[in-house]
Formats: structure tokens, sequence, C-alpha cells
């Protein structure tokens, strides 16, 4: 038998020798084996440390406006120093030689997640503090994909109390997409803050923040969104931007941004990732014009339909472009025909020109986000986007149905909460209200309620709405509707349209809701059992007093002729606002009332009765779509008919049919206030909703 060396078993000293390079071996191992743990716990406390230790940055300098332009008055405005008392621990600072900046290391009073207390790592927590390579943050890359492209995530911020709490909440849903992928490219976070005076302020405490001096008034001109270019350009001009940003691309936010899933670095050093916003398109003459006084290199077109925000870039495009885009901004600002023109989105064309003269190419990710609203019945599930913008106020009323252009019975709009913070926990929205708006609470509420400690008072308003004005109607004891006041909804709403003085078609509905050609109004029952109805619309309240009963027009045997004249009223003015009086109006029926249904026993009249009467029903968003009694359909196109029908071969699920132009349509009924028409002729499909239009306002009625 030999040896593991060839050697005879039985030699004796060769065997000694080997046992003692085996058990010296061990011991050369023990080193390795500990630097091994040592360098396992240092790389899992940082995977934890990355959501607590961050820099703070406190720039004391202060900054001039550019001297091309002439500008460098300091906005007077007071800064917001009122603020939650924020816990701080094992503070420690370190001047700069300048003695401009100053560098802080505080642990977050705001976590997605604790790591539980180990006083063994104490020694490991202190050396990360101190190595400036982890005071920013930035994932174990130990297992990740090594083609990553890390990118920093830029905040653009002012120091008002309406953008600290938006602030708030984006951190947190940044800190929670971080913590859920450990190989994420979102390797860092910096708030670029345009503060009056350079003043510091309390989020100062909870995350890294680059502070730069606000342009005055004669400067933005009472349009405070030039400080996001501003800041941006003095962040790049500073020797701290090197200092804090180590990647090699970054990302631009807005407060009202929040991350719904890990983003991914797409950009590449000479392509910009933006998105498309259909306001941006440079064609139409009245855009082109106002372009080309600015942008003289080419054509209009040269520019692209995007905006600076969202944007992934590499950070030598963002310092080539920084100046041209706050210098183009403030003369479209100053410039009488480009502010009327370019309106809010004035400085997302000062960037589209700058990136433009400079040639920086741009890929449109239309998945980077969603803006949605109550009426674009958008589906952040469905469309799967990284970003949810609110920029768009959620205005429904208390049924869920959508309202355009004004504040709804339920309200979720950010500009509610411009000078205090929303309270902790907003009320849901109605049950049939947009999967967009039930996503947005939820996100919202999340983030709020980890902030209990930090969320400063007094609150603002909740998102339901306190009632409004006189409307209002009878019912029982039960809290239903009395038969009497049953009646008069029939006779209102299932007759036909109406005339209001000079304002016809009016359709009631059953939601006491009107609509006129002008706007939407609303109705009430005043008195059942005198038929009295006040209307609200055009900025009036008027009691409609009939001249008979309308309500034999409901009866089979009731004649035309006498139905109409009994429906004839006149309308008395009882409130009037905003200084515009009527000495009264006059109206009623228009035309000959719907007829009644005829008897059929072949099916029930259970859907025919629920949709008679109710809306506004629109049609793709077209106006008005009137379901009457006896199949009489009222359309934008002309009259029409509709109906229940029993599910054929050709639609087994069809509920209703509708006839009008010409083309036949089945419809299937959906359980919020939503329907599916498909065109016998071809297929087609068309999505109608309930909507309530911008209320009727002026002089409409006179």
């Amino acid at each position: 038998m030999r040896g593991a060396r060839g050697g005879p078993v039985g030699n004796g000293s060769r065997a000694r020798s080997h046992r003692l390079k085996v058990v010296f071996g061990l011991f050369a191992l023990v080193p390795i084996l500990l630097w091994a743990a040592a360098l396992s716990a240092h790389q899992n406390y940082f995977q934890a440390l990355r959501l607590r230790a961050i820099t703070h940055v406190e720039s004391g300098e202060r900054v001039a406006a550019p001297a091309a332009n002439k500008h460098g008055a300091v906005s007077k405005a007071d800064g917001d120093r009122n603020g939650p008392t924020v816990e701080r621990e094992e503070v420690s600072e370190e001047v700069h030689q300048d003695h401009s900046t100053k560098v802080r290391q505080v642990k977050h009073p705001i976590e997605v997640a604790r790591e539980p207390a180990n006083p063994e790592m104490e020694p490991l927590h202190t050396e990360m503090r101190n190595d400036p390579e982890m005071q920013a943050l930035s994932s174990d890359s130990r297992n990740c994909p090594t083609k990553r492209k890390p990118f920093h995530v830029l905040l653009t911020s002012e120091g008002s109390k309406y953008q600290e709490w938006q602030t708030k909440i984006l951190h947190y849903h940044f800190k929670k997409q971080v913590a859920l992928h450990p190989c994420t490219e979102m390797t860092g976070f910096t708030r670029v803050l345009a503060s009056s005076h350079g003043m510091e302020d309390d989020l100062m405490q909870e995350m890294p923040t680059f502070v730069a001096e606000a342009t005055g008034q004669e400067v933005h001109l009472g349009f405070h969104v030039i400080n996001r270019p501003w800041s941006l350009l003095k962040f790049v001009q500073s020797p701290r931007f090197s200092e804090m940003i180590k990647e090699e691309y970054v990302y631009i936010m807005e407060t009202d941004h929040l991350l719904l899933q890990d983003l991914p670095n797409t950009a590449t050093p000479d392509t910009v990732v933006g998105f498309f916003f259909p306001y941006m398109d440079p064609k139409p003459e009245h855009i082109a014009k106002v372009v080309r006084r600015f942008y003289k290199k080419g054509p209009s077109t040269d520019l692209y339909p995007t905006g600076p925000s969202p944007t992934l870039m590499h950070v030598d495009v963002l310092k080539r472009i920084a100046q041209s885009w706050f210098d183009i901004s403030v003369k479209l600002k100053h410039d009488p025909e480009a502010d009327s023109e370019f309106g809010w989105a004035l400085e997302m064309w000062g960037y589209t020109m700058a990136c433009a003269e400079l040639d920086i190419k741009h890929t449109i990710m239309q998945k980077f986000q969603i803006e949605p609203s109550a009426t674009w019945h958008q589906n952040v599930t469905v469309e799967n986007p990284y970003i949810f913008h609110y920029t768009f106020g959620h205005e429904y009323s208390s049924e869920g149905i959508p309202v355009v252009g004004e504040v709804g019975e339920w309200s979720l709009d950010k500009r509610r909460w411009t000078n205090v913070f929303p309270p902790l926990h907003l009320t849901p929205p109605p049950k049939c209200a947009g999967e967009a708006t039930h996503v947005l609470t939820g996100l919202l509420n999340e983030a709020m309620a980890t902030m209990r400690h930090g969320w400063k008072q007094p609150f603002g308003a909740d998102t339901v709405m306190p009632p409004r004005g006189k409307e209002m109607h009878y019912t029982d004891v039960d809290g239903e509707e009395s038969p009497a006041v049953q009646v008069a909804v029939q006779v209102m709403t299932q007759l036909g349209g109406w005339k209001i003085g000079k304002l016809f078609p009016v359709y009631f509905y059953k939601n006491y809701k009107l609509l006129t050609p002008e706007g939407s109004g609303s109705w009430w029952v005043e008195d059942a059992n005198h038929m009295k109805i006040a209307v609200k619309v055009c900025n009036h309240e008027i009691q409609l007093d009939f001249e008979g009963d309308p309500r034999v027009c409901l009866d089979r045997e009731s004649d035309p002729e006498s139905c109409q004249a009994a429906a004839r009223f006149r309308g008395a003015e009882r409130r009037v606002r905003h200084g515009q009086g009527s000495s009264g109006v006059e109206g009623g029926l228009i035309g000959a009332p719907a007829p009644r249904w005829e008897a059929d026993a072949s099916h029930s009249r259970e859907l025919e009765n629920m949709m008679t009467g109710s809306g506004p029903w629109s049609w793709q968003g077209s106006t008005p779509i009137a379901f009457l009694r006896g199949g009489v359909l009222n359309t934008p196109w002309g009259e029409g008919k509709w109906g229940s029908m029993n599910g054929t071969a050709a639609a087994p699920h069809a509920s209703l049919f509708m006839n009008f132009v010409g083309s036949e349509h089945m419809i299937t009924v959906g359980d919020c206030h939503t329907f599916t028409s498909k065109r016998k002729s071809d297929g087609e499909e068309i999505h109608g909703w309930m909507q309530i239009p911008i209320s009727a306002k002026g002089r409409c009625l006179a």
C-alpha cells in the first residue's frame, strides 16, 4: 500500500511530518476564516444599514443668481421651520476647509425595516459611519449581475410644507423598493432643495440634501418651478456633487412621484430615457411659432415631446444641459407670448429646447409612469408602470361617479393640502371609484401609517367633503325614499328631456344630478306631496312651480297634450349667487313624454327599471346618453331605441340593446356605472360610463 505522496506506510518520520503540516495548515486557516466571517457580517450589516445610514448635507453657502441674466435678489418668503422632533443618534460633524458645508451622519427616524440590536456589531457600526464610501445608499453587490448600471436619485424640491409631506411619502416608497430589491440599480438618493435664503429644513435630518438658495421674484416671476433647473445647476457646479454622487447616472424625480417597482437603468452615455407627454407636441403652428423664436438650430420637430422629469441620464448629460435649461426657462418666462402659450409647462419646454440645442437624444419609455385622474379610467395593474405621478385630482360623487372640472363629494387632490399635512389616514374612495384611485389612496395611507410621530399637525381635510348647499329629498323612518319622492323622481327622470329657460335639453337623473348643454347641475325634491322641485344650475337656485300636476304623465291613460300642459312650469329665483339675478324662467317637457313600457312577459323589467333615469352616461366620453322609459334613447347623435335582451348566440352575456344612427349595439352592463358596447355589424367595442361634467356657470338661463 502506498501513502498519499507515494512513500511506504510504515515510514514513521514521513507520517509525523505530514501530521505537523496538517496541524499548521489548520492554524493558518483560522485568520482567514475569521476575516471571512467579519466580511460577511460587514456586508450583511450594510444591507440593513443602507436604509438607515445616510449623509446629511447642510449647505451654508450663499449662491448668487447668474450675472448673465442680471437677477440676484433673494426671495423674502419665510422658510418652513416648524417640524417634528427628530431623535438624533451619535451625531458627528465634519467641517470642510472652506467652512461652507457640514456633513452629518444620522439614523433614520422613519424606517422600512429595523435590524435587531446587536452590541457585538457596535464596532462595525462605527466603522461604517466613518467610511465615506458607505455614506451613500448602496447595494450589496456580491450576488448581483455584473452589468448593473447604478444610478443616483435626484429629487428636486422647494422649502414648502406642500412639498415636505410629498417628499416624506416619496422617500418611504423609495426605501421600500430598495429594501425589496437588493440588486437594485437605485444605489443613491439626494434631495436637491431650493429654499429661501438657503435655509435648512426638518427633512435634512431624514435624507441626504443639497441646499441651493432659491431664485428671487425677478427671476422666476412667480413661477417657482424655475428653481428646478436652477438648483440642479448649482449642485453640478458645487464640489459637493462629486463627493455625493458616485454613480455615473442620475434619475430626476419630482415630489409627487411614487415608485411602484424597481426601476432599471436603460439610459446610455448618449441617450436620455424620458416619458412622453402629449401636451409637449411641438408640431401645432401656435406652438411651433413660439419655439422658432427661441430655437433656431432647426425645425420645431427637433424637440422631443418630453420633459425633465422623470428622466434617466448620464451625469455628463446633466452637466451639459443644466445651464442652458435654466437660461432658456428664464427667457421663456420673461417673454409674454411664450409665458402665455406654455403656461405651467414652460420649464419643460426650456428643457426640451436645451436638449435640442445640444443634440441630446431621448428614448421614450411610456411605462415610465402613469398619470391617472378620475375621468381617464387608467388601470395601474394592467399598465404596470414604474411610477405613479399623482399630479391630477381624483374627484368622485359619493356613488363613485367621476366628476369633471370641480371638487367631488369624495376628493383626493394634492393641492388641498398646500399649507398643511394630509390626515394620517385618508378615507378610502367609494367602491366604484377607479382602480387607480384605490391604488393611490392605498400608497399614501401605507406611507403615512409609518409616520405617526413625525407628521405635522394640524392636519388638513379628509377626502370626504362635507355636504354643500340645500340639496335634499325626503326619506321615511328606515332611510328609504318615501313613495311620494319616488313618484317625483320618476316624473323628472323618465319622461324625457326638459327645457329650463334657454337651456335644453336638460336631463334629470335619479342620483339628483342634472345635465345641460352648458354643463351639470343638481336638483332635489323640495316638497314631494305638492311636487315642488328645486334646481341648482348656472349659479342660480330655482324652484319649479308646475302649472298642473305632472304626475298624471305617469298614467297610461293620459294623453300627450294634457301631460305637456301639466308639466309646464315657471321657475322662481330662490337664491342669487355672484350678483347674477334672474326674474324667473319658464320651461317644461320637450315634446311628447316617453311612453310606458309595453307589457312583455318574456323577460324581466328589472334591468330596464335600473337603467331608466340613471346617469349621466357617456359614450366613450361623449354626453349625454339618456335611457328614458318605454325604450326611448337620447344620444348626442339623435334619438334611438333601447331595451333589455335575453342572451343570444351572438352575445350570450349581453344585457341590453341600443339602436341609433342605423346601427345596433349589444350592451353588457358592468357593476360600477360602466357598460361595454359591441356593434352588431362589425364587432367594434366601445366603452361607456357615468360621468358628471363640469358645472354650468354664467348667465346661461337668461
